[in-house]
């Protein structure tokens, strides 16, 4: 802990350092806006090499206005959070994000990550590099670094399935993230999701497009894609392996995700009597909540042969590619 001596010495330091203090003036016209502060910023936030762009609301003119300041690099911003010590802002630094198809196994990976010890799981899903601007992405940011401190973490952790499209801007704000990506064999996921929305064909076209997304991405060693069906049957080796790539030690008594039971999708803990796209969110949660179960190869007592056809015609190669199948006889 630092003293109240050390605290002012080191900001009186960091405003000495022209970035810093530019911050620092930008973060007082935030304060008379009324607006998060710049002070904790957990992101670079740069559209190029040479700036950053922060679109604030004018007090007066209710306009936004775009101000540009030079751009940050992750180390420079770590420096808002002193009193924490280096290995702590490395961490708080280095988010964990969970992407994939739809019912891939992410909610429950991402109920397995908020087990550990140094982990804050942000509920449910945030979409934020889906629909939010720039301030509010900021104000989330912060408020996830908050939490995650106040809980005594040392990283936070989110899934939100579709932020695989947005691997990019997850990068460009955070490029010490590591984005785990969750696969799951394409005909259990093409009949869970057709289950809740409808359309068996385009829950195929989409496991398809969204691997293909992926695959541009596995080189990328921030990277690291886990089979759902590996992450069921063969737990213990899968997650000491994940947790060797996130950089955290592995905790044996984090796969009993039935120990802590959460209400991230519905305040209902029970099993829905039917399954729709209705009560899909309670379904959701009471998965979460269950002993790690295997719920793979459901395709072979419940897939048709129509859809069988459709399968084998929009991704039957893909699944052999993947290890799914030896061929087209099934």
């Amino acid at each position: 802990m630092h003293s109240i001596g050390q605290f002012l010495e080191e900001k009186k330091r960091r405003l000495e350092e022209p970035t810093m203090r530019e911050l620092e003036l930008l973060n007082e016209r935030y304060r008379s806006i009324n607006l998060a502060p710049v002070e904790e910023p957990a992101i670079p936030l740069a559209f190029n090499a040479r700036s950053v762009f922060l679109a604030i609301k004018s007090g007066i003119s209710r306009r936004a206005e775009a101000t540009r300041i030079p751009r940050l690099s992750t180390s420079v911003l770590q420096k808002s959070y002193f009193g924490i010590s280096q290995s702590r802002r490395r961490k708080l630094f280095s988010p964990i994000f969970v992407v994939g198809s739809g019912h891939s196994g992410t909610s429950i990976m991402l109920k397995i990550l908020s087990n550990h010890s140094h982990i804050y799981a942000v509920e449910g899903e945030s979409d934020c590099f889906i629909w939010l601007g720039l301030l509010s992405k900021l104000r989330r940011f912060i408020s996830w670094n908050k939490l995650t401190l106040k809980t005594g973490a040392e990283r936070w952790a989110e899934k939100t399935p579709k932020h695989l499209w947005y691997l990019k801007d997850i990068f460009n704000y955070y490029p010490d993230a590591k984005v785990v990506v969750m696969l799951r064999d394409g005909r259990d996921v093409a009949l869970s999701q057709s289950k809740t929305w409808g359309c068996f064909e385009q829950a195929v076209k989409r496991w398809v497009e969204e691997y293909r997304v992926a695959e541009q991405y596995l080189d990328n060693p921030n990277v690291m894609m886990v089979k759902y069906e590996d992450l069921v049957t063969n737990s213990t080796r899968t997650l000491a392996d994940l947790f060797d790539f996130i950089g955290e030690e592995f905790e044996p008594e984090i796969v009993h995700t039935e120990l802590r039971p959460e209400r991230w999708y519905s305040d209902n803990l029970e099993k829905p009597d039917i399954i729709s796209s209705a009560t899909h969110q309670q379904y959701r949660n009471w998965q979460i909540n269950q002993p790690l179960t295997d719920f793979s190869k459901k395709w072979i007592t419940q897939m048709s042969d129509e859809q069988k056809v459709i399968f084998k015609n929009l991704a039957g190669s893909l699944l052999i590619e993947l290890g799914y199948a030896d061929d087209l006889n099934w």
